[in-house]
């Protein structure tokens, strides 16, 4: 069961009332755990978890990923994020004009200036202007203070002038301005290399390239939409649902450059012939499948276990046209994700388009693999006549039997 969040009291500042906004969008949104919106957001879930923490202000990136997952609206959020950016900064320091126009403040030891003149000591403020100031008399004739309140006074101010050159100095991030510049010095079309691999097109708001193959790796630069990127390689890691087919994606495309990013945010794949290569916090291949199934009601209860597995494709071969009942085709019945440390799906024969002959047996097939049009050379079949499933062995298909269940149980499913 996934642990409870730790409750926000909405009234301690505009970071925990926003927080407890963001909560609540994804309340209205069913709840998903921070684990299943990290495949679709491209942040990890920890990162996701924290910006409805209350604890410190998200970053625009991380509430623009986590509406967008949860169903808002971006423009609104961005809105209300600004809004919150805003009244969460810390207030100018204020400075109070002195009447006396050449008053200086008088030195914290009492030390005259050169030639008997009273020691200045300027106080800084946002604007990097002089601050206006008064002697320690006139100090104690306007307050009634004694000399040693005027210096603690003084030192109070320089405190708060330091506090304030710090809020000056602070990365620019943590404004919405600041921001949106510092996203847009990162986010430029990296050159195309000519010895690439293979190419894929950015369709995202913003592509992010990661030092590593997971959505915790640093990130490196962003790029924007209908961006051309050139690959060397890929390898395995985090999966990562395709935002256009809303299926499971454990590839990331290795860049001419530098880093990788995952292939669940970019149009294209790489040729079938090329194979994982090693990266930063990669994960193994998978090694091994083995299919079973059960009957349910008039169909199959199909599932599937192994070794490094994370994505596994289910197809099954029969007769689909009525006037060639000898012909049979693949079609796929699931591309899935693990369900518990096992791959499960349901096939039923009275949901097919044609009806089957019962003395014809149907071949199923379970598939390790790698995303949308990425098989793996794993796989496992069985075959079923009216419902008897049985195991067979993948040594008995032919070639192109073979290269057809691959090809048809990690598909791109049909929209």
């Amino acid at each position: 069961m996934a642990r409870r969040e730790r409750p926000i009291d909405p009234t301690v500042s505009p970071v925990a009332r926003f927080a407890q906004e963001l909560r609540q969008l994804r309340a209205e949104a069913g709840a998903p755990t921070y684990r299943a919106m990290a495949k679709q957001a491209g942040f990890s879930a920890t990162t996701l978890s924290e910006a409805a923490a209350g604890r410190r202000q998200p970053s625009l990136d991380v509430v623009l990923a986590y509406v967008g997952v949860c169903g808002g609206d971006p423009d609104q959020w961005r809105a209300q994020w600004e809004r919150m950016a805003a009244a969460a900064q810390p207030p100018d320091p204020v400075t109070t004009p002195d009447p006396t126009p050449a008053a200086t403040v008088a030195p914290m030891q009492g030390a005259p200036a050169p030639g008997g003149a009273p020691a200045t000591s300027p106080r800084p403020t946002k604007s990097d202007t002089p601050a206006e100031t008064a002697t320690s008399a006139e100090r104690t004739r306007r307050w009634g203070r004694t000399t040693l309140l005027v210096a603690a006074a003084v030192a109070v101010a320089a405190v708060v002038a330091g506090v304030a050159a710090q809020a000056v100095s602070r990365p620019t991030q943590s404004t919405p301005t600041g921001e949106a510049t510092a996203a847009a010095a990162r986010s430029t079309c990296p050159p195309v290399s000519p010895s690439a691999s293979f190419t894929g097109t950015t369709y995202a708001g913003l592509t992010r390239i990661r030092s590593g193959a997971s959505l915790d790796s640093p990130e490196l630069a962003t790029v924007p939409a209908n961006c051309e990127l050139t690959f060397t390689g890929f390898c395995i890691g985090d999966t990562v649902t395709d935002q256009t087919s809303g299926t499971p994606d454990v590839r990331w495309f290795t860049v001419a450059g530098g880093g990788v990013v995952a292939s669940a945010v970019v149009h294209g794949n790489p040729p079938p012939s090329l194979r994982p290569s090693p990266c930063l916090r990669e994960r193994p291949v998978p090694s091994s499948v083995r299919l079973t199934a059960t009957t349910r009601g008039t169909g199959l209860r199909l599932r599937a276990t192994g070794v490094h597995l994370d994505i596994v494709g289910f197809a099954a071969r029969y007769p689909t046209d009525p006037d060639l009942p000898n012909r049979l085709e693949w079609s796929q019945i699931a591309l899935t994700e693990s369900a518990g440390g096992a791959f499960e799906a349901s096939w039923q024969p009275d949901q097919l388009p044609k009806p089957l002959d019962s003395e014809i047996p149907v071949m199923f097939a379970a598939v390790a693999c790698l995303g949308g049009g990425g098989p793996t050379d794993i796989l496992d079949v069985g075959q079923a006549i009216n419902g008897d499933f049985r195991t067979s062995s993948a040594t008995e298909l032919d070639t192109p039997t073979r290269a057809n269940a691959l090809r048809s149980a990690c598909r791109y499913p049909n929209p």
